[in-house]
C-alpha cells in the first residue's frame, strides 16, 4: 500500500491538501492570540510549508498507522502538527498538556500515555523537549 495514497483523498469534496493550500495561498486561515494578547496567523502558503516540513520528518521516521504523541500547547504549531499527522497517515495522540510545568510533573503525565499507546515518536516544542530530555525513557522518542 502506497504510504501517500491518502494524499489524493479529498480534504473537502473534490479538494486535496495540495489544492487546498493553492486555493488559499495568500489567505489568513488561522489566527491565534496568546495570553499576552499578541496574535499570530498562518496563510495557506505558511501552513503548506510548515506541514510539508513536518511530513518529511514523519515519513522518514514512521510507518503508516504508527502513533505519535502531541505535547504542544494550543496554537498554530498544534494545527500544523495534527495536519501533518493526517497527511502522513500516522495516528496523532493529543495530550492535555497546555502549560509549562516542571519536568517531573510532565513526565509523570506522559509516561502512562506513552506506555499505553506504544507511540513511536513525540511531537513537541523546545520548551517541553528540554523538560523531557532528562528522562531516558523519552530521549529516543523526541
Amino acid at each position: 500500500m502506497d504510504k501517500h495514497k491518502n494524499k489524493q483523498l479529498p480534504l473537502f469534496p473534490g479538494v486535496s491538501f495540495e489544492e487546498f493550500f493553492q486555493q488559499f495561498h495568500d489567505k489568513e486561515l488561522f489566527t491565534f492570540c496568546n495570553a499576552q494578547g499578541e496574535s499570530k496567523h498562518l496563510t495557506g502558503k505558511m501552513l503548506e510549508q510548515k506541514v510539508k516540513l513536518l511530513v518529511e520528518k514523519l515519513d522518514t521516521h514512521l510507518k503508516p498507522q504508527e502513533k505519535v504523541i502531541l505535547i504542544l500547547p494550543q496554537g498554530l504549531e498544534y494545527i500544523c502538527s495534527i495536519l501533518a499527522c493526517f497527511h502522513s497517515n500516522v495516528t496523532a495522540i493529543p495530550t492535555s498538556i497546555v502549560s509549562i510545568m516542571n519536568g517531573t510533573e510532565l513526565t509523570s503525565k506522559i509516561k502512562p500515555i506513552l506506555s499505553d499507546s506504544n507511540a513511536k515518536c513525540i511531537i513537541t516544542n523546545t520548551v517541553f523537549k528540554k523538560l523531557l530530555e532528562d528522562d531516558s525513557e523519552f530521549s529516543n522518542k523526541l
